[in-house]
């Protein structure tokens, strides 16, 4: 625990001697302080230890020292404080690093480190348009993801609806599978994994210059379409039994 949180109480005591303005004295004198010496001890700390464990387990880090400074605030600072104190936190342990941070979004995922996403989430949330890069950097894997997709697609099966369409739906259900785990179906995070699904639709090798993607979509629609019709008249055709006394025996 830093040394400045031992001066919290006197200042509250010496604050109660004036009744119409009791926090005065610990307003005046040991709030600002206090603020600033927070941000000077972990803007030191965040620096020497990102740079010598990388932004993995600094991420841990930072988020270990945020919850421990949410509890000792909630014990011991005035509620007034709780905003000023953590805006200041989340300057030096997040906002100062946002940029290297940011920087290994496509690294993992790449490696599919579902925990790390997580955390960096969970970190860049606390700030101003924090997870913005991370949208960005998210909406670019999937769609470089599905082209490298339907590149891989056979030659003889490239105008397939079925492959088509399959190899789309394997791409979107990857990677809404990652929203929902990492990102917490954030909104944020839905649209991007959408606009970036939309895009490899309207924009892909098979798709160049024609209107093909729309093409092989519409006939998968009419082969599912065609398939359920079928599969409805059949279970009709079995399900019906003749009501005997409709039946006459000449």
């Amino acid at each position: 625990m830093p040394h400045w949180w031992r001066e919290f109480s006197s200042y509250v005591k010496l604050g109660t001697i004036n009744k119409s303005k009791p926090l005065e004295i610990y307003k005046e004198h040991f709030e600002g302080k206090f603020l600033e010496a927070s941000g000077s001890y972990y803007a030191s700390e965040s620096s020497n230890f990102i740079m010598q464990n990388g932004v993995s387990s600094y991420m841990k880090k930072a988020k270990t020292r945020i919850d421990e400074e949410d509890i000792r605030a909630k014990k011991y600072l005035d509620s007034s404080s709780y905003d000023r104190l953590r805006k200041e936190i989340d300057s030096v342990l997040i906002d100062k690093h946002k940029a290297l941070l940011q920087t290994e979004c496509e690294n993992y995922l790449s490696s599919d480190k579902r925990e790390d996403l997580t955390m960096m989430y969970t970190l860049l949330s606390r700030i101003d348009e924090g997870v913005k890069p991370m949208l960005e950097t998210i909406q670019d894997f999937v769609y470089s993801f599905g082209l490298d997709s339907l590149r891989s697609i056979p030659d003889e099966l490239k105008l397939n609806e079925t492959k088509y369409v399959t190899t789309l739906l394997s791409v979107y259900n990857k990677f809404n599978e990652l929203v929902t785990t990492a990102f917490n179906s954030d909104t944020l995070f839905v649209a991007s994994l959408d606009k970036a699904m939309r895009k490899l639709v309207n924009e892909n090798p098979i798709n160049k210059n024609s209107t093909k993607s729309m093409e092989l979509l519409a006939k998968y629609a009419d082969s599912l379409l065609c398939k359920t019709n079928k599969e409805f008249e059949f279970e009709n055709r079995h399900d019906f039994k003749p009501d005997s006394s409709h039946i006459q025996v000449h």
